[in-house]
């Protein structure tokens, strides 16, 4: 399921964020540190990454029409991208430390090592 869940979102060229959720899920459901942390940490760069709709076949001709908007973003429009950014960025470093499902990852260097990251870029934003 994972793995048609990963390539729907290749395949329809959607953010890449959606191509970690079934997985982070499944990994959190077997309890493999190690997967859920490649993948959460994935998804936390994700968050990052703009989805630009003129570099996809499916939706470029939509990216034409936002483009000239694109292309003159104003002050405000910016703010509400980091907002949106750290509010997600926030959810994702909420879940793993609260959400009983992440609970096998309490002591897990490797996810200390996420949250201060992500908490600092945070702090930037």
């Amino acid at each position: 399921m994972t793995k048609i869940a990963e390539e729907y979102g290749r395949l329809f060229e959607l953010w890449d964020y959606n191509q970690y959720v079934a997985p982070l899920q499944l990994a959190l459901e077997y309890k493999d540190e190690e997967e859920s942390l490649r993948i959460l940490e994935k998804m936390l760069e994700a968050v990052s990454e703009r989805w630009d709709l003129k570099h996809t076949f499916l939706y470029r001709d939509i990216a034409e029409d936002i483009s000239e908007k694109s292309e003159k973003e104003t002050e405000k429009e910016i703010k509400k991208k980091k907002a949106a950014e750290k509010q997600m960025i926030q959810t994702l470093l909420s879940m793993i430390e609260r959400d009983p499902q992440c609970e096998f990852l309490k002591n897990n260097e490797k996810k200390k090592r996420l949250q201060e990251k992500y908490q600092k870029k945070i702090e930037i934003l």
